[in-house]
C-alpha cells in the first residue's frame, strides 16, 4: 500500500534542508533541461524555418490558454492545501483528478470556439486540434505535480521536466533530420506528455494513497476552494499567451516564429524566480499557517531580494549579447528577432518581482488582490497589442516587436502595483544590494563590450566571471546565501543526492 504523506516538519533546520534540496533538484534539473533545449534550439528552428516555427508556437499558446481555461486553478490551490495539511491529499488529488478527466470534454469545445472567433485556415486548425489533446494529457498530470510540490518532493518534478524535455530534444532533432516537419513535432509533444503523464502516476503512488472513494465527497468545497485561484489562472495565463495569440492572428506566421522563439529563450532566463517561486510557496503557506504575517514576513524576504538583484545582471547580459545569441541559435532567417528578444530581456526585471510577489501573496491567501491586479493587466496587455503589433507590422513588417513592447510596458505597471501591494515584504534594506548589484552589472557590461569582437562563447564567459568576482567583492549576496551556494556545490560534486536516506528508507520499507 502507498504510504500516506508525512507531517510537515516544524524544525528549522528540517525546513531549511528540504529547501534546499528542492532548489538543488530544480536547479540541477534546469541545467539539463537547458542542454536539451540547447540542442532542439541550434537544430531544429534553423530547419523549419520562421513560418514552422510559428507553428509550433501556435500550438505552445494555444495549450496555455487551454490549460488555464480547463484547469480551473486547482495546481495552485491543491499546492497551497496540501503544503498547509498532507493528510489532505489523498482526498483532494482525486477529486483533482476526477474534475481533470471531466475537462477534458470542455477542452475540445473551447477549441472548436477559438478556431471559428480566429478564422483560422486549415493548416492552423490542425495544429490547435493538436494543441487540444496535448492539453488533455497535461491536464491528468498537473494535479500529480502539484503534490509533489506540496509534499516537498520536487525531484519528480524535476524528472517529469527532464522527461518530457528529453524526448523533445533527441526524438525531435531525430524527426526533423529526416525530412519531418512541424506537425509531426506537435505531435510529439502529445507522445511526451503521455509518458510523463504515465510516469508521474507510478511515482505519486509511493507518497499518496489516492483515496478515489472521497472524489465526489469533497467535490463541492474543491470546487468553492478552487474559485479564485482559476481566475488568477485565467487573467494571468491571459495575460501571458495573449501576445503570441494576437501575434499569430494580426501578422503571418514567420513573425509569430519571430516572436516565438525569443520568447523560449525568455522562458529560459526566468528560472531564478521559477525556481524560488516553485521551492518557496510550500513553506511560505505552512509559515503562514503556523505565524501567520509576521513569520511570512520573515521567510519571504530572501527570496524576494534575491530575485529582485539577479534580475539586473541577467536582463542586462541578455540585452547584450540578444544579437550573436540569435544568429548562433537560430541562424540569419531570425535576424528580425534580435529587437524582440531585447525588449524582453528588459521585461525580465520587473517579472523576476511580480512572480514573487504573487507568491508570497498566494501563500498568504491573497490571491484574489492579485487576480484583479491581473485581470487589470490583461485588458492594458490586449489594448497595447491591438495598438502596437499592426503598428510595427505596417511599418517594420515586425509586429513581433509591438508585442514585446506591450508585454514589458504591462510588466513594469504590474511591478509598480506589486512594489505598492508587497511594501510589508520588501524592505529599504534591499535598496543597497540593488546598488551594489547595479554596479556588479556595469562592470560587467563594460567588460562584456570589451570582448564582443571575440564572439557569443567569449562574452557569456567573461560577463558571467566579471559579475560573480564583482558581486563578491561588493557583498552583493549575503552570507547565508553564500553559505547556502557553497553547500549546493559541495553536494553537485560530491554527488550525494539529498534525499539518499529517504530513498533508502523507503527501498527497505519496499
Amino acid at each position: 500500500m502507498a504510504a500516506a504523506p508525512s507531517p510537515a516538519r516544524s524544525t528549522s533546520g528540517g525546513a531549511g534542508n528540504r529547501i534546499l534540496a528542492n532548489l538543488l533538484a530544480l536547479s540541477m534539473s534546469q541545467v539539463t533541461t537547458w542542454t536539451l533545449t540547447l540542442v532542439w534550439t541550434v537544430i531544429v528552428p534553423r530547419l523549419l524555418g520562421p513560418a514552422g516555427s510559428g507553428f509550433l508556437v501556435l500550438v505552445w499558446s494555444a495549450n496555455g490558454l487551454l490549460m488555464a481555461l480547463c484547469g480551473m486553478g486547482s495546481r495552485t490551490m491543491l499546492i497551497r492545501e496540501i503544503a498547509r495539511d498532507r493528510t489532505r491529499a489523498p482526498a483532494l488529488l482525486a477529486t483533482a483528478l476526477t474534475v481533470r478527466a471531466v475537462a477534458c470534454v470542455p477542452c475540445i469545445g473551447f477549441t472548436i470556439v477559438y478556431i471559428h472567433l480566429a478564422r483560422y485556415a486549415n493548416t492552423e486548425r490542425a495544429f490547435l486540434y493538436v494543441a487540444a489533446v496535448l492539453t488533455a494529457f497535461m491536464l491528468l498530470s498537473e494535479p500529480m505535480q502539484a503534490a509533489f510540490q506540496g509534499i516537498e518532493r520536487m525531484k519528480y518534478q524535476a524528472y517529469s521536466d527532464i522527461l518530457n524535455k528529453g524526448l523533445a530534444a533527441v526524438l525531435g532533432v531525430a524527426l526533423v533530420l529526416v525530412g519531418f516537419r512541424a506537425n509531426a513535432l506537435a505531435w510529439l509533444m502529445v507522445v511526451a506528455a503521455a509518458v510523463v503523464l504515465l510516469a508521474d502516476w507510478m511515482w505519486i503512488r509511493r507518497y499518496v494513497n489516492i483515496a478515489w472513494g472521497e472524489c465526489l465527497r469533497g467535490l463541492r468545497a474543491f470546487m468553492r476552494e478552487s474559485m479564485a485561484y482559476w481566475a488568477y489562472a485565467i487573467s494571468y495565463t491571459f495575460y501571458l499567451w495573449i501576445d503570441a495569440s494576437l501575434v499569430g492572428i494580426l501578422a503571418p506566421p514567420a513573425v509569430l516564429g519571430y516572436y516565438g522563439m525569443p520568447t523560449k529563450l525568455f522562458g529560459t532566463i526566468l528560472f531564478v524566480p521559477t525556481i524560488l517561486a516553485t521551492a518557496w510557496l510550500p513553506r511560505l503557506s505552512a509559515a503562514f499557517r503556523e505565524g501567520g504575517r509576521r513569520q511570512l514576513r520573515k521567510l519571504s524576504r530572501p527570496p524576494l531580494e534575491l530575485s529582485v538583484v539577479l534580475s539586473l545582471p541577467i536582463a542586462v547580459g541578455v540585452v547584450l549579447v540578444a544579437q550573436p545569441m540569435v544568429m548562433t541559435l537560430y541562424g540569419q532567417w531570425f535576424a528580425p528577432a534580435v529587437p524582440v528578444m531585447q525588449i524582453l530581456a528588459l521585461a525580465a526585471i520587473p517579472m523576476y518581482l511580480n512572480i514573487i510577489v504573487a507568491t508570497v501573496l498566494i501563500a498568504a491567501g491573497r490571491q484574489t488582490m492579485w487576480t484583479i491586479v491581473m485581470g487589470g493587466a490583461g485588458v492594458f496587455n490586449m489594448a497595447a497589442n491591438l495598438i502596437l503589433i499592426p503598428q510595427f507590422q505596417n511599418q517594420r513588417h515586425n509586429g513581433a516587436i509591438g508585442a514585446a513592447l506591450a508585454l514589458l510596458m504591462t510588466e513594469i505597471l504590474i511591478a509598480l502595483i506589486g512594489i505598492v501591494v508587497g511594501r510589508r515584504f520588501l524592505t529599504w534594506r534591499v535598496v543597497p544590494r540593488i546598488t551594489r548589484s547595479l554596479l556588479a552589472t556595469a562592470g560587467m557590461a563594460v567588460c562584456v563590450l570589451l570582448v564582443r569582437r571575440y564572439g557569443l562563447v567569449a562574452e557569456v564567459g567573461v560577463g558571467g566571471v566579471v559579475f560573480t568576482a564583482l558581486a563578491l567583492l561588493l557583498r552583493v549576496p549575503t552570507k547565508e546565501e553564500q553559505q547556502e551556494g557553497l553547500r549546493i556545490i559541495r553536494r553537485v560534486l560530491s554527488g550525494r543526492r539529498s534525499s539518499a536516506g529517504e530513498s533508502q528508507t523507503m527501498a527497505a520499507g519496499e
